[in-house]
């Protein structure tokens, strides 16, 4: 079954790299259905007829994830803006479906049309607007009103299809708005037309991305003239908008670029607090826990809390992925099924992909599964202790188990991180025993109660914690060596380190593991260090 799992995940993500879909687009689900009927057909028991019949199910599967991403592809592909509509004033009515991001030059907002009034018009149901202070071709400026999310508008646009560089390991702007769903681009037109419809339209998604808005707003009153201000933000809402070049690099070169979001670690820590909150609640109502045990109650409770907390984050990759494996995790308890670390990690990687399969293309996606991935094989084939260890010795042990877990994502992320980056931060160890326990169990915490409490206090503190660790971050990256950057290798030569480096991270028990350090060469031809 994992085996059809990961076939189907594979073929959604092969989808991704085609210039093009097949032709016709319900052909892939024609053939993954022909390959099962053929399967099906298929007597004996003989090995090499089990055989032949398990690798036509894979392969059915395989095509039944790529035609499953077909569908879905075209789909939104066919909601296009017409070349004809290209730079022509249109007058459309709709919603503000995002957190607007300001500027002194004015806001940019992603805008879910819902009526178009120039007749005969034909606008994509999702697009990308700014409003600018200077229109384009003229020198005068105008006032721009206040945005915010989940208001109604009727405004006029001109608008263009989504267009970027091809350059070849850069950023993929076409790619990137078709992931997010932003079919057009364009900005609003100066018209006397424009005008707000009503302050707040109501859908359920509105409410959410109006609660980002208002946690956004109060951490900037809170926060008014502090450095790292945004760097709360993103930790508190997911977004990073505000963080300046000059910090990412920072976080690039120390490797803690993961913290700096509402990643797994955060929605995991929140779920067991909620958990533990509502087990220790639950215990004390005998009458509840008769018909429903505690633990499940704690169970449901924290995939609640953490739904909730992905929802206010924005629902990146990584949160996405951590909550499908909480819901994985919560079912098997339900059912009475609970599955090992790989089960889940199949699962929730199926769940992410058939939700959102463009998912594949964010590098959060490759860096999270793999992750996770890699502490899921690292702690796998393991013998534990014949007894527990004092208190001292357990103590001693579980630093032992955080380290290797932090030498496994430094090593088996190389690859990776080269492939998608460019660069390896060779400090990251050492920044990241620093920042992980400090941001996730001090500085994460205290920016959540400062999201739900109506104080300034919880924000200033928050920021307290966060200005020494930057300042310790800054140190490290502006140490010679703290990161390792060269050109992108080559695609062959990413999957041999990644398999040499999944020989490095082996049992001990295996021999010849060193040898995995060899299959590391091909991806550094020419290091340089930052």
């Amino acid at each position: 079954m994992l085996c059809l799992l990961l076939a189907f995940a594979a073929g959604i993500g092969v989808l991704q790299t085609q210039a093009s879909l097949p032709t016709p687009v319900w052909a892939p689900i024609l053939a993954a259905l022909l390959l099962a009927a053929i399967a099906w057909r298929i007597e004996g028991t003989h090995r090499w007829r089990t055989h032949g019949r398990f690798l036509i199910v894979l392969g059915a599967a395989g095509l039944a994830g790529f035609g499953y991403a077909t569908w879905r592809a075209d789909v939104r592909l066919a909601d296009e803006l017409p070349p004809a509509w290209e730079g022509v004033d249109v007058n459309v009515t709709g919603v503000v479906d995002d957190l607007p991001r300001k500027s002194d030059r004015g806001h940019r907002f992603a805008f879910r049309v819902e009526r178009v009034e120039t007749p005969g018009a034909r606008v994509p149901r999702r697009i990308s607007l700014s409003w600018q202070a200077r229109w384009p071709g003229t020198e005068s400026t105008v006032d721009v009103p206040a945005i915010h999310a989940g208001e109604r508008w009727t405004l006029q646009v001109r608008l263009r299809r989504p267009h970027g560089n091809a350059n070849r390991g850069g950023f993929d702007l076409e790619a990137w708005m078709l992931e997010r769903n932003l079919r057009a681009t364009g900005y609003v037109r100066p018209d006397e037309l424009n005008r707000r419809v009503d302050a707040f339209a109501g859908a359920p998604l509105d409410y959410v991305q109006r609660a980002r808005e208002t946690i956004r707003a109060s951490a900037a009153r809170a926060l008014d003239g502090l450095r790292h201000a945004p760097v709360l933000v993103a930790l508190a809402i997911g977004d990073q908008s505000g963080i300046d070049d000059r910090a990412w690099t920072v976080f690039n070169r120390t490797g803690v670029g993961h913290l700096i979001s509402v990643s797994g670690l955060h929605v995991t820590v929140f779920a067991m607090l909620a958990g533990g909150t509502a087990f220790a609640i639950g215990r004390r109502f005998p009458a509840l826990t008769s018909s429903v045990p505690a633990r499940k109650i704690a169970v449901g409770a924290g995939l609640v809390a953490a739904c909730g907390y992905v929802l206010l984050a924005g629902a990146e990759v990584p949160a996405q992925r951590t909550l499908a494996m909480l819901a994985v995790s919560a079912l098997g308890l339900w059912i009475g099924r609970p599955g090992s670390g790989f089960v889940v990690w199949v699962w929730a990687l199926v769940g992410v992909l058939a939700w959102d399969p463009w998912a594949v293309l964010a590098p959060g996606f490759w860096l999270s599964f793999f992750a996770v991935g890699l502490l899921i094989y690292v702690a796998s084939g393991r013998v534990p202790p014949a007894r527990a260890p004092r208190a001292t010795l357990r103590a001693v042990r579980e630093l032992g188990t955080a380290a290797r877990a932090q030498w496994a994502i430094t090593v088996g992320l190389v690859p990776l991180s080269l492939a998608l980056f460019q660069q390896v931060s060779l400090i990251g160890p050492v920044a990241n025993a620093v920042a992980i326990p400090l941001v996730t169990f001090a500085i994460v915490p205290m920016t959540l109660v400062a999201a739900i409490v109506p104080f300034e206090a919880p924000w200033r503190a928050a920021h307290a914690l966060l200005d020494p660790l930057m300042r310790a971050l800054e140190w490290l990256a502006s140490l010679d060596g703290a990161a390792w950057a060269q050109h992108q290798p080559p695609a062959w030569a990413v999957v041999i380190g990644f398999a040499g480096a999944m020989l490095c991270l082996a049992p001990r028990g295996l021999p010849g593991r060193f040898l995995g350090l060899l299959a590391l060469a091909p991806i550094q031809p020419a290091v340089t260090c930052a």
